[in-house]
């Protein structure tokens, strides 16, 4: 299953237990921006993160897996 949010649809995944992967994109700076990805849940693990440029800002892209 593949899950694009909002907010509500991302942490409603997380509650009921529905994700195995989670693919993280973390852009640096300050955006005007109101809603943001819920905390990840312990269960998840880091496995990777690669970084580079988006345009003019630096982003992170990590992936988490449940009980890695």
């Amino acid at each position: 299953m593949i899950v694009f949010g909002g907010a509500m649809l991302y942490e409603q995944a997380l509650v009921d237990d529905v994700i195995d992967e989670l693919q993280v994109t973390v852009v640096s700076g300050t955006h005007g921006c109101d809603t943001f990805f819920p905390e990840i849940p312990s269960v998840y693990a880091l496995c990777s993160t690669t970084s580079g440029r988006y345009g003019r800002e630096w982003a992170e892209h990590q992936v988490y897996r449940r009980g890695a």
